[in-house]
């Protein structure tokens, strides 16, 4: 991101090109994520090696079209790596298709190469939900598509960060799955996470940018479109400043281990997250025996000692008959952990032994 630079020069004109200079909206929202990235501890400019992409996951909608046109005016040497990449689920018909049109003229204007891919929806697996299954396949897409060490940008921001910490405290899934939604995770970075909807609203109104608007997000069928049309109503009347405390109660309440408590893999944040998409509950109490074994099997698959010929690649059982294990997946970007109930229980027949119960995620 930049504010300002050196001039530059056109090939062949021999005249200077003055940057783009963004007005007042811009120049906040500039300032903003260029202060998150460096908190973040982001290296800036952001770049991607020779095989690799910065990959901007655009929708049309506001959030991500803001993300768009700010790297793509006011960003600092992005533009050579960076490509819109837009996901078509086709869950709106024809509306899906216009947001499509809309995205390939916005790469179009900002000259930004474009990747469309497109969900087939019937081939969601029966028993798994339909966002479940959407998310699954966004990041098989962001993994292909990103390369080993790019990175995937998306527009989450503050306003998505408060309805998820209150869908997490009101269905008691706060304990197991954190406060709110990561800045980073892997490879994607969201860089938005601390400004709020209207903020890039006025900032898509100063720049003439238009946006598309999808009717699903306020339909209280859906829990969040519930949250923003029953209760948010009420809580802005009520509670007027409840985003900033909540915001701020999320950036604090993120936990961070000391090291002298022994070993981390560097995944232990990501614990809680997959077991609640498994729909387990996970305990406390298995957090650091969880972390602990998957620093000794990344540690040992780094000295090549992992037989990725073998199904089941290594293994930890836990109190209450829970086995975790990491399993080989033919045909898949990587291993997937597979959560059993019942596996690893003693003292019963096999005859009046119940059946496992089997949970499996992609990682």
């Amino acid at each position: 991101m930049k504010t300002s630079g050196k001039p530059r020069i056109e090939q062949g004109t021999g005249q200077a090109k003055s940057p783009r200079i963004p007005k007042q909206a811009g120049g906040r929202l500039v300032r903003e994520v260029i202060r998150r990235l460096r908190q973040e501890k982001v290296a800036l400019p952001l770049q991607a090696p020779l095989g690799s992409h910065i990959l901007i996951a655009v929708s049309g909608g506001v959030d991500s079209t803001a993300l768009a046109v700010l790297f793509a005016r006011y960003g600092a040497k992005i533009s050579q790596r960076s490509r819109l990449l837009h996901i078509n689920h086709q869950w709106r018909g024809a509306e899906s298709a216009s947001d499509a049109r809309f995205v390939a003229e916005l790469a179009e204007s900002l000259k930004i190469p474009l990747i469309l891919k497109t969900l087939d929806p019937s081939a969601k697996p029966r028993g798994r939900s339909s966002e479940e299954w959407a998310r699954i396949e966004r990041k098989k897409i962001y993994r292909e598509l990103a390369g080993p060490e790019g990175l995937v940008l998306t527009g989450h921001q503050a306003d998505e960060l408060c309805e998820t910490l209150l869908w997490r405290v009101f269905t008691g899934a706060a304990e197991t799955h954190g406060a709110g939604i990561l800045f980073r995770e892997g490879n994607e970075i969201r860089p938005f996470l601390g400004t709020f909807k209207s903020e890039l609203r006025e900032f898509l109104l100063e720049e003439g940018v238009g946006w598309c608007e999808d009717r699903t997000n306020h339909d209280p069928q859906f829990l969040r479109g519930g949250l923003r049309t029953e209760l948010i109503p009420s809580l802005n009347v009520l509670f007027p400043q409840w985003r900033a405390h909540l915001l701020r109660y999320s950036s604090a309440s993120i936990p961070e281990r000391p090291a002298s408590q022994g070993a981390q893999s560097g995944l232990g944040y990501l614990i809680p997250a997959w077991f609640g998409r498994a729909g387990v509950r996970v305990r406390r109490v298995h957090m650091e025996q969880i972390d602990a074994w998957l620093e000794l099997v990344i540690r040992v698959q780094k000295e090549g000692k992992l037989d990725s010929r073998r199904r089941v690649l290594s293994s930890i059982d836990l109190e209450k008959g829970w086995r975790v294990q990491l399993e080989s997946a033919s045909g898949c970007q990587g291993p997937r952990i597979v959560i059993e109930q019942g596996q690893a229980s003693v003292g019963r027949s096999e005859k009046g032994r119940a059946k496992p119960k089997r949970r499996q995620i992609d990682v």
